[in-house]
């Protein structure tokens, strides 16, 4: 090679590498699954009817919230189920994070109002009534959820032709979603407007103006419990999904629809819906309890739907809290007090899983960390820098940007 070629490719090696540059300003992003919902619980079991774990816990997420993420820029939560405790959320970290988005705000404005309706219809009160009888008949001391609904399918039938599983099937999503989820273990009260629902159970909170909204479920229709993400633009960061996946529910796979054969298989799907989403975008972050756990060299992390997070790594994303694990003892994110952690017993010679995930695209990762909020629900974020162009411009558009 002459001379003058040598340095034609070292010209273009090095404006190739300035064209990329950090910005200077370090931004916190962090997923927070407050997992806000009741509980069944046995009625003889000295509770009553009321489950303490969500009772407890839905009266301090905004607080802690507020203390554990004052330095946060966006953060991305899950479980929050139930509107009224959207509202409580929104109203009370307002002053800190006065942008917010769930599948209950306005699309067009970001603009927020409770919901007025009850999660089943009148359309869904006859086959509540049937749910509500075989509750209180056969099921009413399941205490998980795939065994409560196993206890529906298994024990009751309206008649000889028609199943339990076919009374589902003739609700609305919203109202399955409520009575799956329970309120005071009785079915009838999915039919009052104090139990309205948050589809997906997502709220995402930013310090910074949100430029664009869009919420999307993934492709399973009548899910026990449905999933899906929230699509933000968000200045001064850029594009960010807020997102909840298909867990593991127990050995027993139920699927309302049988639209797919196992936990693993929905999971995937999911997975593959949100790199599709994502594939025309430079600069994007998807936050969220992915309930996928990668298989590591390192440590002692047990893997789940392995091949869900290998997905998104096929698709560009990094996935700096895996990266930044050396095999120390295990912090909350893969830790046993997750309600979809086995038994320890069944995971012999591991420290749990890593469900929960800040994948980024595009961003320089500065730092990660992840700890306990009151109650032991589990935190997790990083800080990061994004990249831009020499410009220092990024596009307004949503595509591509």
């Amino acid at each position: 090679m002459v001379l003058k070629e040598i340095l034609l490719l070292f010209s273009f090696l090095v404006s190739h590498q300035s064209m990329i540059r950090a910005e200077t300003t370090v931004r916190q992003i962090a997923t927070f699954n407050a997992e806000l919902y009741p509980e069944y619980c046995n009625p003889f079991d000295g509770f009553g009817t009321v489950c303490s774990p969500y009772e407890y816990r839905a009266g301090y997420v905004a607080d802690a919230v507020k203390s554990s993420l004052v330095d946060t820029d966006v953060v991305c939560l899950q479980g929050i189920y139930y509107d009224v405790d959207v509202n409580t959320i929104v109203q009370g970290t307002e002053q800190l994070f006065p942008y917010s988005f769930s599948f209950n705000h306005d699309t067009m404005t970001g603009s927020y109002e409770e919901s007025m309706h009850a999660p089943c219809s009148d359309d869904d009160r006859d086959g509540v009534e049937q749910v509500a009888a075989c509750e209180n008949d056969k099921c009413h001391s399941e205490t998980d959820r795939d065994e409560y609904i196993g206890c529906m399918e298994e024990s009751c039938k309206v008649n000889p032709a028609k199943s339990m599983t076919d009374v589902f099937l003739e609700l609305s999503d919203t109202c399955i979603a409520c009575i799956v989820l329970g309120t005071k273990r009785n079915a009838m009260d999915c039919l009052k407007r104090k139990y309205a629902v948050n589809p997906t159970g997502l709220l995402l909170l930013s310090k910074h103006n949100i430029t664009h909204y869009e919420r999307q479920e993934f492709p399973h229709k009548h899910e026990i419990v449905r999933h899906g993400f929230l699509h933000v633009k968000i200045e001064y960061i850029g594009n960010v999904v807020c997102t909840v996946m298909q867990p593991n529910l127990g050995d027993k796979y139920i699927d309302i629809t049988e639209t797919t054969n196992s936990y693993a298989e929905k999971n995937l799907e999911e997975a593959k819906c949100l790199a599709q989403k994502t594939s025309g975008l430079k600069n994007v972050i998807i936050a969220g309890c992915l309930n996928t756990s990668p298989i590591l060299t390192k440590g002692k992390v047990a893997s789940q739907f392995p091949y869900s997070i290998d997905v998104f790594k096929m698709a560009a994303f990094r996935d700096p809290i895996s990266e930044s694990y050396y095999g120390e003892y295990a912090s909350c994110t893969y830790c046993f007090s997750d309600d979809y952690v086995k038994e320890r017993y069944e995971l012999e010679g591991y420290d749990g899983y890593i469900f929960d995930h800040v994948l980024v695209k595009g961003y320089h990762v500065v730092s990660e960390k992840t700890f306990h909020s009151e109650g032991s629900s589990k935190i997790v974020s990083i800080r990061f820098v994004r990249l831009l162009n020499i410009s220092g411009r990024q596009s307004e558009t949503v595509d591509g940007s």
